[in-house]
């Protein structure tokens, strides 16, 4: 995790899977021995694409959910001109196009609908949840009859998946991705269920919420971020324009957030916490009456990454706690700054790295920094063991404490080497010089 890069070329890979996030935080250079690239797990963008088909002999594109193993649908090699929305022929499957609200109708090729796949290597379900099971893991559609369709004996059982996810059919067979059906998203490779992390969070907070993933304003993809939507009522105080960090409502905030992340981490995994914990006054509906998702990421591109992370800590200028001082300080916040994009100013050393909007990605991006800056901080270190900034800072400390150690330990055997093969001699005199230690008492 700190240099995979590195890695590739000291182990002279020449085939790797990556995500895309991953494959865009590798040093190029260092990985210009792989000479085959698969990228999956997560939407392909043209940005990757470019950097990556001019750097290896073979790049593609490969799609496959977890309850499919090992990979569904292959696409490439990919070229500059490249479709990043197809995601390519099925492979050791088959796959059908169904309607998305009822998987017994099939939809024409060029169609969008709901991808659902057959094959060997089907999960036999979800392990203690028999009601999810039922619902994605299906067995013989009304369309296993129709005689054209049917290749297998009437009577054998074909087990198929809803993978959720809506594509269309092209003319070549290859599928084009358009997205999730459901409130299943997809954020830095990792497959997140927004009910799920909506119903512990309503169970620990009692109130009115809303979860959804989306992009700052002047952000990427990269950028994206998971918030969370509180309802604290029509009658607050809540500012219209959530630029303005109101004290009074980000104290009453504080307060009904109070050891809400060290409960919410007992039941969901750290990649599905929220980042930002964002009060509103109502929750967005649409004229039909149901939740406004759309609306919600339309608040979240209206807010630049530090707009948002102002409502997640105690001040907007970070928290007042002790400042940046000394010059081991300033070198580990620097890399901080970087790859948040925050000043220093704004920064104490107090401040927790993942409230102020780091992420595992981001922690990558600090340990690379960390390793060409000469200092020893890990991946582990930075968003597992400590994310207190003064916690990495003493990290770093020992790492050079301990290297000078080091150095003064491996000098002192080539001394005592030099000195028993009698390297040490007068100046201009070719006979052996010895040195002999005295006690004084």
């Amino acid at each position: 995790m700190n240099d995979i890069g590195g890695a590739a070329a000291r182990m002279r890979v020449n085939y790797a899977n990556f995500t895309p996030s991953v494959a865009a935080q590798l040093n190029l250079e260092a990985a210009s021995c792989i000479r085959t690239l698969v990228l999956g797990g997560e939407s392909l963008t043209p940005e990757i694409i470019a950097a990556w088909v001019p750097r290896v002999d073979v790049l593609l594109g490969g799609y496959g959910p977890s309850e499919v193993c090992p990979t569904s649908a292959v696409v490439g090699p990919l070229s500059l001109q490249s479709n990043p929305r197809n995601i390519g022929c099925p492979i050791g499957n088959k796959s059908w196009v169904v309607d998305p609200s009822n998987h017994d109708r099939l939809m024409p090729i060029g169609a969008v609908g709901e991808l659902v796949l057959e094959s060997h290597a089907i999960g036999r379900g979800y392990i203690g949840d028999e009601e999810r099971t039922s619902k994605v893991f299906i067995e013989n559609p009304a369309w296993c009859a129709w005689p054209e369709l049917c290749t297998e004996k009437p009577a054998e059982k074909r087990r198929m998946y809803k993978t959720g996810d809506l594509v269309a059919r092209c003319g070549d067979g290859s599928l084009l991705y358009f997205g999730r059906k459901d409130m299943q998203v997809k954020l830095r490779g990792q497959r997140i269920e927004l009910g799920d992390i909506e119903t512990h969070l309503k169970a620990i907070l009692a109130v009115d919420l809303a979860v959804e993933v989306g992009v700052p304003r002047g952000g990427g993809d990269e950028d994206k971020m998971l918030v969370a939507f509180v309802c604290l009522g029509s009658q607050s105080s809540v500012p219209t324009d959530l630029t303005l960090v109101d004290a009074e409502v980000q104290a009453r905030l504080h307060t009904l957030l109070v050891n809400c992340e060290e409960r919410l981490a007992e039941k969901l995994a750290r990649y599905m916490l929220p980042s930002v914990y964002l009060p509103l006054r109502t929750l967005p509906v649409t004229t039909s009456g149901k939740r406004d998702r759309r609306g919600l990421q339309r608040i979240i591109a209206s807010l630049h990454k530090q707009e948002l992370l102002a409502w997640h800590r105690p001040s907007a200028k970070g928290s007042k706690g002790r400042p940046i001082v000394t010059d081991m300080e300033k070198r580990v916040a620097s890399l901080w700054c970087k790859v948040l994009k925050i000043e220093v100013e704004d920064l104490s050393l107090e401040d927790d790295f993942v409230k102020r909007g780091g992420d595992s990605l981001a922690a990558m991006k600090v340990a690379n920094l960390a390793k060409e800056a000469g200092l020893r901080l890990t991946f582990r270190d930075i968003y597992r063991r400590s994310r207190v900034l003064s916690d990495q800072i003493e990290l770093c400390l020992k790492g050079v404490a301990n290297t000078n150690n080091t150095t003064r330990m491996t000098r002192a055997p080539r001394a005592a080497r030099a000195l028993k093969s009698n390297q040490f001699r007068g100046e201009g005199d070719s006979r052996p010089l010895f040195k002999h230690p005295v006690a004084l008492g």
